[in-house]
This record gives structure tokens, sequence and C-alpha cells, in this order.
């Protein structure tokens, strides 16, 4: 295998710990030899997977975990999405294990199967590949390790910078000669460099996509074991059924009277913390919208030309301001949450704008407290140099001329 056509194994960094157990790899894998690992299944059986994929298409296992998703309350709309914005279906890409010798041979009609084997250190080392179920010669292979984004905390990938613009109709930036020159230029480098620079910015931006869709191919696959357990305690005879009643029957009480007790007093002090907290909230908006209907509120025609009362001062107008930056936020900060954070060019967008605006305010808040704070400490001092200085350049200089 040549150099451009080396293997690229990227592996999430978490993986790389002492909490991770040998398992099925769980990822995609794209045409370009890009491999993007997004989860370790553990306590599985080859069976159980032979049987899930032979016999069951990938779209209805993805339609189960959405009802076990749902079960565990973890989203599961954006787990059905994964596919619409990859461009590959998630697969089984291979198996990693801690043991040297020890290889693990494809699932039949697997295009591709890799065996990983993790060190003492916790770093995958590919064994053995195997293509259209041919061991095939590796002679280089990449791993490139990434920290996978969280959607849930607004943390995405991204290989261009961020759009500022969240209009629907983008203006161009540049004429169609200057482009077609600039391409031209780039063609005549990369062809010089030997290089396809084309194909391999597709194939990043692909497999960030990937990445970003890591984190709820890998929380619905988390399920599986829980499922495969489910299956073989219905599977087993009669007789072990019954001794597992039993036994749970015992064990249920004191789970429930002994472990469960921190469980429910935490579910229960965050539920009402939660609740507090959205009361809090309410209170704070209810007083806000109160305030901003009250600031503005007209005067009479024939007073002032009915000017509203915000417009009375300096001070009105920054807290009708900020005041609707509050309300904005909120809405935005909704927004933001629904959006689809694998690919969406106007969820970034919005993503920027949202914290920009919040970065300009707070660095106004910050400097006009600290403003305020150095001209109450200070004002004595301040207003005597103040009157020295108009003193000398004005009343002095009259006197003098």
């Amino acid at each position: 295998m040549s150099t451009n056509d080396a293997i690229k194994i990227f592996w999430p960094s978490h993986l790389c710990s002492p909490k991770c157990q040998y398992g099925y790899l769980i990822g995609w894998y794209n045409v370009s030899n890009d491999v993007c690992v997004a989860s370790i299944v553990p306590n599985v059986e080859v069976s159980y997977l032979d049987c899930a994929i032979e016999l069951v298409p990938l779209n209805l296992i993805l339609r189960e975990l959405e009802q076990y998703l749902s079960e565990f309350r973890v989203s599961g709309e954006q787990f059905v999405h994964i596919n619409k914005v990859c461009n590959v279906p998630p697969k089984i890409l291979g198996y990693s294990t801690m043991k040297e010798q020890c290889e693990y041979s494809g699932i039949q009609e697997q295009k591709m199967w890799l065996n990983i084997q993790l060190t003492n250190n916790h770093i995958p080392i590919l064994l053995s590949l195997y293509m259209n179920n041919e061991k095939f010669k590796v002679n280089e292979y990449q791993v490139i390790f990434y920290d996978q984004p969280n959607p849930k905390r607004l943390q995405f990938l991204a290989l261009n910078p961020l759009e500022l613009d969240i209009s629907v109709y983008n203006t161009p930036r540049q004429t169609p000669e200057k482009h077609a020159a600039l391409e031209q230029i780039l063609h005549y480098s990369h062809q010089l460099n030997g290089s396809d620079r084309g194909s391999t910015s597709t194939d990043l931006e692909k497999v960030l996509i990937q990445i970003n869709s890591s984190y709820f191919l890998e929380q619905g696959m988390q399920q599986l074991p829980f499922k495969y357990k489910q299956k073989q305690t219905s599977q087993s005879h009669i007789l072990g059924c019954l001794v597992y009643y039993l036994r749970l029957f015992w064990i249920f009480p004191v789970r429930v009277i002994i472990s469960s007790l921190k469980w429910l007093s935490g579910y229960y002090i965050k539920k009402w913390i939660t609740l507090c907290s959205m009361c809090f909230l309410f209170l704070i908006l209810t007083l806000a919208e109160a305030t901003l209907q009250a600031l503005n509120l007209h005067l009479p025609p024939w007073i002032l030309n009915g000017i509203a009362f915000k417009d009375l001062s300096a001070a009105g107008q920054q807290i009708d301001l900020r005041l609707q930056q509050l309300f904005f936020w909120s809405r935005q900060y909704v927004l933001l949450r629904k959006q689809n954070w694998a690919n969406t060019a106007k969820a970034r967008a919005h993503y920027i704008s949202f914290y920009n605006s919040m970065w300009l305010v707070a660095n106004d808040i910050i400097i006009g407290i600290a403003l305020g704070t150095f001209l109450t400490a200070n004002k004595y001092v301040l207003a005597e140099r103040l009157h020295d200085i108009l003193n000398k350049y004005t009343v002095k200089s009259l006197e003098s001329m």
C-alpha cells in the first residue's frame, strides 16, 4: 500500500483510558480508506452481531436503538439523523483486544475488518486488515486522535472558519475572474506538488461530519450490551428464569431500600433545584417584561412631544437595551439547542453570533463597572485635578493676556 492509500484511523481520545474495555469497533468506513471510530461495544458475542447484521438491516437496528434511547431519556432524533447527515451508514469496523496474538475474522459480506490491539499505554495498534474476507498486507497506517465533541454542550469541529452571515443569500466576496484565477493557481501548484487537494478537503469534511455525529452514535451503541443481556435472559430455559426471578425478588427490595436511597435523594434534589431555578428565571423574565413595557410607555403628546420614558435618560436606554438582549439570548439559546450540529453553516453562524454578543455585552458591563468604581473612589482627587487644569488653562491664561 502506498503512502497516499495508507489507512487513516480516526480514534476518539477518551477510548485511550484504563476504563475502556475490549469489544467491537463501531463507526464509519469511507471509500478513501478513512476509518472513523465512534465507540467500542463490549460484552456482546459475535453470534448476536452476526444475526443482527444478516437478518436485520442496519436501518431497523437504528430504529430499535431509537426506542431504547427514548426509554433512557436520550434524544433519539439526532441519532436517527445520523444516516441523513453522514454519507455512509455506521458499520462494525472490527475488533479491539488487549492481546497481541488474538485476531477475529471479519463478518461475512463485510467489506473491511480491522483487528486492533490496545497496548499497555492504551494506544491502538493495527494488527491485521481484512478486505473482502481476505487478509490485506498493511505497510503504513495512521492513527489520528480526536477529542469527541459534545453537541449537547454546543461543541463541534469545522474545517472552515465560522461564518458570521446568517442571511439566506450570501453576497459574493470575490468576482468570478479573481476566483477563476485563484483556482487556476492552486490547480497548478497542486500539480507540481503531486497532491489532490479536492479529494483531501472533501474527505476531511466527511470525516468531520462523522466526528460531530459520533457522540450520538456512541450513546446509542452503549445500550446494545443491555439489550443483549435482556435477550439472553429471555432465551434461557425455564429453571434459569425461575432462579433469576427468585434472585431478583430477594435482591430488588434491598437494592431499592439501600442502593436507591442515594439515587432517589439525588434525583429529587436535582428536580427541586431545577424547579426553583425555572421559577426564579420565570420571575426574572416577568419583571424584565414589565420593566420593558413601562420603559416603552409614551408621555401625552402635549408633554415633550410624547417621548417615551426610556428616552428621558441614557440610563433608561441602556436598561431597555440590556433587557431586550436578555430576551434575545434566551430565544437564541433555545434555537441553538434545536439546530443540527453535524453540518449546518447557519447553526454555526448563530453559534458564534450568540457568544459574540454575550462577550460584547460582558465587556461593556465590566468596563462600565470598573470606570464607575474608579470614579466613585477617586471623585475628590479627580474633581480637584480637573479644577486645577481648567483654572490654569482658562482663567489664569486669560488674566495673563
